[in-house]
């Protein structure tokens, strides 16, 4: 019996480490549209941290737009998060937004009917919220990755 106990020790902990999978950080990248305006660009990779803008920089002002997603007027900034290449399958990843939970068929874009490894963000930023945090599940019962966007002080903000 106890030669029993090593392999069914050994399949719990298979299983347990593989429903927790922590995904390596990916890099975030600047949208290809350049969404915010031609506005400085720098990810750190050790804070995981996308800082956009500098001293009289303008981040330019978008109204709403339904087709881009976009439920309300405001200043805005563009990034992508490229998948870790181990995630084939995003059905289960979900993305949190300042706490706002947004599923997969809201982060990821379709291109050739086949969802890309990818995720492209716009979020709003503003004078009083110069610094957003993104929390990524690439797969349910993965751990979360932490990400922030951060507006440089000194950086000014388009009005309507």
């Amino acid at each position: 019996m106890k030669y029993l106990k090593l392999p069914i020790f050994l399949l719990c902990l298979l299983l347990l480490t593989s429903c927790g999978h922590a995904y390596p950080y990916s890099e975030i990248l600047r949208d290809a549209e350049m969404t915010g305006g031609s506005l400085d660009f720098v990810y750190d990779s050790s804070s995981h941290t996308a800082t956009f803008g500098g001293e009289g920089q303008i981040v330019q002002f978008y109204k709403k737009d339904i087709t881009k997603g976009w439920e309300e007027d405001g200043c805005r900034v563009g990034i992508e998060i490229k998948a870790p290449s181990e995630v084939k399958d995003f059905e289960s990843s979900a993305l949190w937004i300042d706490g706002k939970k947004m599923i997969a068929d809201e982060i990821y874009q379709i291109v050739n009917n086949e969802k890309t490894g990818r995720v492209v963000l716009t979020p709003i930023v503003s004078q009083e919220k110069k610094e957003i945090e993104i929390k990524i599940e690439w797969k349910e019962a993965a751990p979360k990755q932490t990400y922030k966007i951060k507006i440089k002080e000194g950086t000014i903000f388009m009005e309507e």
